[in-house]
C-alpha cells in the first residue's frame, strides 16, 4: 500500500524539483538540510538523494574513470542514518500522542474513525496486536497527522515490546497470539451479527 495520496506525492515532487533547480549538484549537507526542513517527506527525499547521487557518481565515473567508492558509501550511510533518526523522533512523538488516547478519548476516536462502539478493537490496533486495515490506517493518519509508514512502524514497535504474561506450571495456559492478528480474524472473534461484521470487514477493502 502506498501511504501517500496523489496530492501528497505531487507536493513531494514540487519540493524536490525546486530543490534540484536551486542546487543542480547538491552536496551531502544540502540533502540533509532538505530532510530536516521536510521530515514528513524524509523517506522520499532520501530515496531521491541515493538515486541522484548514484547517477551523478556513475556519470562522473564514465567520464573520469575515478569513482570514489568510499565517499559514495559514506553519503548513502549518512543519508539513511539521518532518515532513521528523523523518523524515530517523529515516532516517539506519535507514541506519546497515541498513549494519551484513553477512556473517553478512545471512545471518541472510535466514533471519529467510523468504528462506533468497537472501542476494544481500536485499542488492539493502537497496541499493535491487530493489523490496521487500509481505510482505518488512512483515517488514523489524518487524525494524528503522520504518515502511514510512521503509524505502521509504531504499531510494529508496540507489538514487539508488549509484555507476555507469565504462567504457573501445571495450569492450563490461555491462548496468547505470537503474531499480529489479521483484521478479518479480529472481527470474526467479536461474534457480531453478519451485517455488523460485514461493515467492519469493508475497512480492509
Amino acid at each position: 500500500m502506498n501511504p501517500h495520496s496523489n496530492g501528497e506525492r505531487a507536493a513531494v515532487d514540487r519540493v524536490l524539483a525546486e530543490f534540484l533547480e536551486r542546487f543542480p549538484t547538491p552536496s551531502q549537507d544540502d540533502w540533509k538540510e532538505l530532510i530536516a526542513r521536510y521530515p514528513e517527506h524524509a523517506g522520499e527525499i532520501a530515496d531521491t538523494a541515493l538515486l541522484y547521487v548514484g547517477r551523478t557518481q556513475l556519470i562522473e565515473d564514465d567520464v573520469m574513470n575515478d569513482l570514489d567508492r568510499g565517499a559514495f558509501d559514506t553519503t548513502i550511510s549518512d543519508a539513511i542514518n539521518l532518515v532513521y533518526a528523523t523518523a524515530n523522533d517523529r515516532i516517539d512523538s506519535l507514541a506519546t500522542k497515541v498513549s494519551d488516547v484513553r477512556g473517553p478519548a478512545l471512545r471518541d476516536l472510535a466514533r471519529e474513525v467510523g468504528l462506533g462502539p468497537h472501542v476494544a478493537l481500536l485499542s488492539s490496533v493502537l497496541a499493535g496486536t491487530v493489523q490496521a486495515p487500509i481505510r482505518l490506517m488512512e483515517r488514523l493518519t489524518k487524525v494524528f497527522k503522520v504518515s502511514a509508514f510512521e503509524l505502521a512502524e509504531l504499531f510494529t514497535q508496540c507489538f514487539e515490546r508488549r509484555s507476555l504474561p507469565a504462567f504457573k506450571a501445571g495450569i492450563d495456559k490461555p491462548h496468547v497470539d505470537l503474531a499480529v492478528t489479521s483484521w478479518s480474524e479480529a472481527v470474526r472473534r467479536l461474534n457480531l451479527p453478519p451485517e455488523q461484521a460485514e461493515d467492519l470487514l469493508k475497512f480492509d477493502q
